[in-house]
């Protein structure tokens, strides 16, 4: 398609073409090494589609939009069918990515789903798990990645919908997103016991004091009251050790993280 002095169609974007114009760039954005990789991600893993999103060059030839496609090109050693734009003025990068990123949240709310971004958070931390993480990966995944994982682990649903039903977690501040993936993962072991497990952090009711629960509980009560809250992953911590000495029927009279204390794993 031509039109005033531009034109755009569908290329052939090969790694050696993608090493090219990514030397010969404009002054981009800065370059996102994580999200590159993310891109390269998809590519090798069969999960890039195409969204019709275009490649731009400005007049005299240089890439004004599309870097971080060309570096997962480069990369992977994939050539990628892209719809490219050229002939754009310059000034047009002004106006490239200047709104806010959809999130996959965003996108769960499009489909419909109740509870999405909630369920979004979820998701994004079973695939981490699934490779060896710990709440989060090194590298971002892509929406596609996370539909995916999502699609695999339809259950999660019913665990968002479980830890957001009231009594709520929220006077803990335990995170919803967070609770969510424990629920999930916990129930993979012992649904009945996951379910009993939340249910007395929620509510606090039928306890004992040496119930690893009712010690958990009283630890995130007394974070809630201090000015130096624990972070996510020290959270997570507590929870899973709670779960792990639930599981083995441990009663507990303190509960604390020694120094150096290895993240467990979920029993």
């Amino acid at each position: 398609m031509f039109e005033n002095g531009k034109k755009s169609r569908w290329e052939m974007i090969t790694p050696r073409l993608a090493a090219q114009y990514f030397e010969a760039r404009d002054a981009n954005r800065a370059f996102s090494e994580v999200l590159a990789k993310k891109y390269a991600a998809d590519i090798r893993g069969s999960r890039w589609d195409d969204n019709g999103e275009t490649v731009k060059f400005a007049v005299g030839g240089r890439l004004i939009d599309g870097q971080h496609r060309m570096a997962a090109i480069v990369e992977t050693g994939v050539t990628l069918e892209l719809l490219v734009v050229r002939g754009l003025a310059p000034a047009t990068i002004l106006t490239i990515d200047a709104g806010k990123a959809r999130t996959y949240g965003n996108h769960l709310q499009i489909l419909g789903e109740r509870n999405a971004n909630t369920i979004a958070a979820a998701v994004a931390m079973i695939y981490a798990h699934e490779r060896g993480g710990i709440l989060r990966t090194k590298v971002n995944p892509s929406h596609r990645a996370l539909d995916i994982t999502r699609q695999k682990h339809p259950r999660v649903v019913e665990s968002a919908a479980f830890i957001l039903s009231a009594p709520n977690l929220r006077p803990l501040r335990v995170p919803p997103g967070m609770a969510t993936f424990l629920h999930y993962a916990f129930s993979a072991s012992d649904a009945e016991m996951a379910e009993t497990f939340f249910v007395g952090l929620k509510t606090g009711e039928m306890l004992s004091s040496a119930d690893p629960v009712f010690q958990l509980r009283a630890r995130l009560l007394l974070n809630t009251a201090s000015r130096e809250r624990i972070n996510q992953k020290r959270m997570a911590h507590y929870i899973i050790k709670a779960w792990n000495f639930t599981r083995s029927g441990r009663r507990v009279k303190s509960f604390c993280i020694s120094h150096n204390e290895a993240f467990p794993e979920i029993a």
